[in-house]
């Protein structure tokens, strides 16, 4: 299990959603695109520290859980997932509880 903080700052951030090997995306794609920027996506950080938390999953890669750990870090960062999500989640988790 990983869990942790970081800090990601940017300015002016904005998602354009586009398909492998397009140049130019479609009137659905823009419409879509323009929703998750308005909504969903916070255009500025100078403060906030996204929560990285992440259950590794013993059958897949050490890659695969070094990609998602650093992904639940980025999604809280730019608040696409909330901090107090992951806060549940690894209380829940009965290994927290253990001591090595």
């Amino acid at each position: 299990m990983g869990y942790g903080e970081t800090r990601l700052y940017y300015r002016n951030l904005r998602i354009k959603l586009l398909r492998k090997g397009e140049l130019r995306s479609t009137f659905l794609k823009r419409r879509a695109s323009f929703l998750i920027n308005t909504f969903l996506v916070k255009p500025n950080n100078q403060e906030r520290t996204g929560l990285v938390y992440f259950n590794r999953l013993r059958d897949r890669s050490f890659f695969n859980y070094i990609v998602k750990l650093t992904f639940s870090g980025i999604a809280t960062s730019i608040e696409i997932r909330k901090n107090g999500q992951y806060r549940r989640s690894f209380q829940k988790n009965p290994a927290v509880n253990e001591t090595p």
